[in-house]
């Protein structure tokens, strides 16, 4: 890529994380545990970074010296102090994300070579955009540069901009993967997890900026609303395509027994694959909402085990459902530290729902 004087290419592993990036002739690589760096080199720089416990981003060892990060309530890094607690580098930022400031006594050194930013996501000084594991965003433009390869919502005309960034709700939402926009309400237990890490870590009282606030007030927005529906307004399933089909022909709402008086709901998973018959050669039956005991005890078995919560994917190794359930088992950005069948499991059965429909496209596009 080349442009405004600069040239920047960037290499990337076979999950598609960034691995590498080249600019000017400088190189940056990216050492990964899962998605997140834990290590990187650039020229004569050496980064380590420190997690803690729910893999929130703590510090950041710059060539043998620590500093760990100060943040706000909704996430954003809005500074870095030292060993004895002197902030020595802050950062302002507008509703966006578009980086107004950097001040402090280490802004031309620690504050530029610091990657992390506004809402922790990676910040390149090269480009002006922010790298989101899987699109990279303008702040400057408040839209991301490149599509999303998840589909919208049906009935939901925000949902299908595919270059919005957040729902067009960047103060009280936060997108950390490029695919799904959260309520900032997720973040609390992250900002005061860091505070509890980082006063573990240093011997001197340090407060960590917004944590108070964090723990009072979170916006007045705690619940994610933009992909709430009810049975009568939810998106249609995709239809057949590469590997999967509705237990209905490919096409279904959400669970409603009510609908007609064919029965849809079964007090087993059994039961109701034998109303419905076998999934087929190479393929499996897949709940979109999940049949954990928590969605059973929540939300009952008819609910669960319906002709209109299932779908059958390729089934096998490297399949399509085998991919779905890696994923659900693995934990994200997005999770703090939870797995994400763990996480998911507290939200609501339109949220799970539409949740479980995302995931079967974003990995039907794959």
């Amino acid at each position: 890529m080349n442009g405004n004087g600069q040239s920047i290419s960037y290499k990337y592993n076979a999950s598609g994380i960034r691995t590498q990036k080249t600019v000017n002739g400088v190189t940056t690589k990216y050492h990964l545990e899962g998605d997140k760096v834990t290590y990187e080199t650039s020229g004569s720089d050496k980064i380590h970074y420190t997690y803690d416990s729910n893999g929130k981003l703590v510090s950041m060892n710059l060539n043998g010296k620590e500093y760990y990060y100060i943040r706000n309530a909704q996430g954003d890094i809005t500074g870095l102090f030292d060993k004895n607690g002197a902030t020595v580098v802050e950062y302002t930022y507008d509703s966006w994300g578009k980086l107004i400031s950097i001040s402090g006594s280490l802004a031309s050194g620690v504050g530029v070579k610091n990657p992390y930013r506004y809402r922790g996501y990676r910040y390149d000084t090269g480009t002006g955009l922010y790298y989101l594991q899987s699109r990279y965003y303008n702040p400057q433009w408040g839209r991301f540069v490149n599509m999303d390869s998840v589909g919208g919502k049906v009935g939901v005309l925000l949902s299908h901009n595919v270059f919005a960034y957040s729902n067009n709700n960047p103060i009280n939402m936060v997108d950390p993967s490029g695919h799904f926009a959260f309520a900032l309400s997720f973040v609390a237990e992250a900002v005061m997890a860091v505070g509890a890490t980082v006063g573990a870590v240093l011997s001197s009282p340090v407060v960590l900026v917004g944590a108070a606030i964090a723990a009072t007030c979170f916006l007045g927005y705690a619940i994610y609303t933009h992909y709430t529906s009810t049975p009568d307004s939810s998106s249609e399933k995709i239809s057949s395509s590469k590997g999967m089909d509705g237990a209905g022909g490919g096409s279904s709402n959400t669970p409603n027994n009510n609908d007609n008086k064919e029965p849809k709901g079964f007090k087993s998973f059994r039961k109701l694959k034998k109303f419905v018959g076998p999934a087929g050669a190479g393929k499996a039956w897949h709940h979109i909402v999940e049949q954990t005991p928590a969605n059973i005890a929540k939300f009952g078995e008819e609910t669960i085990h319906n002709i209109d919560n299932i779908m059958k994917l390729d089934h096998g190794k490297g399949s399509m459902h085998a991919q779905i359930s890696g994923f659900y088992s693995s934990i994200k950005p997005f999770t703090n530290g939870l797995r994400v069948r763990t996480w998911l499991s507290t939200k609501s059965f339109e949220e799970q729902y539409e949740f479980g429909m995302k995931i079967i496209k974003l990995f039907q596009d794959k």
